[in-house]
């Protein structure tokens, strides 16, 4: 039998919380996993466009855009 203090939780009260907003019903779930998706695709992008521009080995020390680096 579960222990009272235990189901009281914040760490429960917190995954209760996600579950009954983004797990329990079925589109909601599959809308998350979508816009999660796509919000991950655009910092992902962002995040090695800034890493390799400002990276020497990809772009000779100038990549704003004059072709003069190694790819």
């Amino acid at each position: 039998m579960p222990n009272a203090a235990a189901a009281s939780s914040g760490a429960n009260k917190l995954g209760r919380l996600v579950y009954n907003t983004f797990v329990k019903r079925n589109s909601v779930f599959v809308a998350t996993i979508f816009v999660s998706a796509f919000a991950f695709e655009i910092a992902f992008d962002e995040g090695t466009s800034k890493l390799l521009r400002a990276s020497p080995f990809f772009c000779g020390g100038n990549c704003a855009g004059s072709g003069s680096g190694r790819f």
